[in-house]
């Protein structure tokens, strides 16, 4: 084990002599730094979908609703109240005298314009908008939303940095488009990787890919002040140079440390680890397509890979708290059964599985897994585990580590056999869960397709649409006992999230919806 911590240092030290110095100005009470691996691909509010990058969007764009310190339900931010009739029709009535970091007013036709703009740019985060069936602003400070059908989610889906409000003003004068052409003829992604025009606490000062980003105080910003000036994020892809930076001092806050590199921090008295529950998950997808997937895409094959994997394993991998949970419905959220047992292995039960599927003797695949560290855990490493792991019933698995962006093209257009992946809520209800779902978008990338489970499809209908909790929460225990009789998705790992800050810090709490409020952060 000694030999061990050895190697982590000295690997941390050769990372940081590559990355370079710090500037002597991030010692400034006025600016808090953050190592973290940037998942940025964009700053458009609109097409942003990265698990990480809601941090920096919310931090820039206020939402009608928002969240407080915890996730249950959002509370009026941009608005003075709300109201809900025939449970389809939301009326909004914004708060007076608020502006834009451009200076100018925010009012209801920029409600309209950003939702939808939102619905028509089909990226993918426009599932989220998708149940909007007509936007009115009746007057400067009035918005009524009607949906197609009732959604008890609507309002957290709302309180998502995707549902950020933009000046459309601004954002028309650099190419935006809202009718519904915007996915062929919206042109703002662009300036808006280079340009915020929200009214969140924060604007944007500077985005350079894969290696930083920094905001600074919004001076219009219609809340309290930020205690921090400037918010520096680094792109620190390596952990073990996260965990000395942040130990040297040189970053406030380790974003991304994994339970190797907290455990050599916990003695030390310049540190605090502040752990939480999280819902992020770590799972395995096999394609239904037979043509992609191949052996994976036989239920029984999949069945068996459900009895081989080391679920005691992985969670030690993870770290302490780590749970697996029955299916994709993550510990926490309504209707959640508990987690699967640790000791569910059972290879006896696996090889006779694979023989039944036609496979006795076993048979080679590839696992794909994108060279990234999620919450402290490489995919790569966790590919390598599931490999011995089948390796022990005759399946002979080669892992294909992809970058970031190829991977993420792979796994979104359905072309992936095997592999591993994670998952973030975008929104912090058991209904986002319900995109894993045959015919839905996360479905959709395992080929999935609506008809081939007509069971399953119908109780996620039910549970969309149903605003009565007892009912929702039943519709919800049922499909996770279906998903687990069989699906082409194994939940591997429920992961803990424990943030790391210099003892000068305070204000620094994991937050599922937004990760981190920038705006609490204070240095002292």
């Amino acid at each position: 084990m000694r030999n061990g911590k050895l190697i982590l240092f000295i690997a941390a030290l050769l990372t940081l002599s590559l990355i370079g110095p710090v500037s002597t100005t991030m010692a400034a009470n006025d600016q808090i730094v953050i190592g973290w691996q940037q998942d940025t691909i964009t700053l458009d509010p609109g097409r942003a979908y990265e698990m990480y990058t809601n941090l920096i969007i919310a931090a820039l764009y206020d939402p009608l609703v928002k969240f407080g310190d915890s996730i249950d339900v959002p509370k009026p931010y941009l608005i003075t109240d709300y109201s809900v009739s025939d449970s389809k029709v939301y009326t909004f009535n914004l708060k007076p005298g608020i502006k834009f970091s451009t200076g100018n007013p925010l009012t209801a036709a920029d409600v309209k314009w950003t939702f939808e703009r939102l619905k028509h740019l089909k990226s993918n985060a426009s599932f989220l908008a998708k149940n909007i069936e007509n936007i009115k602003a009746v007057d400067a400070r009035t918005v009524v939303v009607t949906l197609a059908d009732p959604d008890a989610a609507f309002l957290s889906k709302i309180a998502t940095s995707s549902f950020g409000i933009l000046d459309s003003k601004r954002v028309r004068a650099n190419g935006g488009q809202a009718d519904t052409s915007a996915a062929e003829t919206d042109k703002a992604q662009t300036w808006l990787d280079t340009n915020s025009v929200g009214c969140g606490p924060y604007v944007l000062e500077k985005f350079s890919r894969d290696r930083e980003i920094i905001l600074v105080r919004n001076k219009t910003y219609h809340g309290p002040k930020p205690a921090a000036e400037k918010i520096v994020l680094r792109h620190i892809p390596d952990l073990s140079a996260q965990m000395l930076m942040v130990k040297k001092g040189d970053i406030d806050i380790a974003f991304n440390l994994g339970p190797e590199q907290v455990k050599l921090l916990k003695k030390d008295k310049q540190i605090k680890i502040l752990p939480s529950a999280g819902l992020s998950m770590t799972f395995l997808l096999m394609n239904q397509n037979p043509e992609v997937g191949g052996p994976f895409a036989n239920p029984h094959v999949r069945e068996a890979v459900k009895y081989a994997v080391d679920y005691k394993g992985l969670q030690m991998l993870a770290g302490d708290g780590s749970v697996t949970p029955l299916s994709v419905i993550q510990v926490g959220f309504l209707g959640a059964l508990p987690p699967r047992d640790p000791d569910f292995t059972n290879l006896d039960k696996a090889k006779e599985l694979l023989a039944k599927g036609g496979f006795p003797g076993g048979f080679k695949g590839t696992i794909s897994a994108i060279t990234y560290n999620f919450e402290g855990v490489d995919w790569v490493m966790v590919a390598e585990k599931i490999k011995n792991d089948l390796g022990k019933i005759g399946i002979e698995l080669t892992v294909k580590p992809q970058d970031f962006s190829v991977g993420l093209n792979d796994y979104r257009t359905g072309k992936w056999s095997f592999a591993v992946s994670g998952w973030g809520p975008d929104y912090p209800d058991v209904n986002n869960q319900l995109a894993f779902l045959p015919g839905n978008s996360v479905g959709l990338r395992a080929q999935w397709n609506a008809d081939s489970r007509p069971d399953l499809t119908a109780l996620g209908e039910k549970a969309m649409v149903e605003t009565d909790n007892v009912k929702r929460s039943a519709y919800i225990e049922n499909i996770q006992r279906l998903m687990d009789k069989d699906s082409p998705f194994l939940n591997l790992i429920q992961h803990p999230k424990q943030l790391v800050v210099r003892s000068n810090i305070d204000g620094a709490k994991w937050h599922e919806a937004y990760k981190l409020k920038l705006e609490k952060l204070v240095k002292k």
